[in-house]
Order: structure tokens, then sequence, then C-alpha cells
């Protein structure tokens, strides 16, 4: 088998096509992040500030403290709009770096599944 031989691809050998990334998964990332950060982490920030300030605190005196400065909006005091301005471009970057670090993957020779997974944590990590 001469050299050249070995270096022309293989009739099954598949072609690794780059996806376009649409404006809609971005926004979809965007969205997803969003809805974390609004149900989940701003409450939990708050709490967690307020047993910072309050040491001696349990988990549920600080949640009672946090209650009686406004109720369900006491979870929201603080920094809501730059949380939900780092949230919206988290998510639309996550998405955007995992596709990209997909598609090198399987470029380089990973599987479906093992790209997959370099994607999702190098988009992370951005």
């Amino acid at each position: 088998m001469s050299a050249a031989a070995s270096v022309m691809p293989s009739a099954t050998e598949k072609k690794v096509e780059k996806k376009p990334v649409k404006f809609s998964n971005l926004l979809l990332g965007a969205g997803l992040n969003m809805f974390e950060v609004t149900t989940l982490g701003q409450p939990l920030e708050v709490v967690k500030t307020t047993m910072a300030s309050h040491r001696g605190d349990t988990f549920g005196q600080a949640l009672g403290r946090v209650w009686g400065r406004g109720g369900v909006f006491g979870f929201y005091q603080g920094l809501i709009p730059w949380a939900w301005i780092e949230a919206s471009t988290k998510g639309a970057v996550l998405l955007f770096v995992a596709s990209e670090a997909e598609y090198y993957a399987r470029a380089a020779g990973a599987n479906d599944f093992g790209s997959g997974i370099l994607g999702g944590i190098t988009g992370g990590v951005a």
C-alpha cells in the first residue's frame, strides 16, 4: 500500500459538518438561564447573604428574616437586574461555545457522545 493511499479518506468515513448556530438556540440558552436565576439563583443568593450577615441564624431563620423584609419580593432585593443581564449573556455564550467545541471534537475524531460531553464541559467553563 502506498503512502498516498493511506491518507485518502475511505468511503465509509463521514465528513464532519459544522452546524450553524441558530439565533433561536441562543435565545433558548438565555431564557433557560434567566429562568434558573429568577426561580432559584437570586432567592438563594439573598438567603446566603442574610446568613452571612447574621452568623447565628439557621437556614429557616434566614428564610423568615428575608420573608419579613418584604414577603416574596424580599427574595429579589439586591442585584436582580445585574443577575438577569449576567444570566442572559451566560446562557447564550454557553450554547455557542458548546456548539463550537463539539464540532472541533468531532473533527478531531471523537464520537458523538464524547464530543457532546466535551462541548458541554467547555461551554460551562467558558
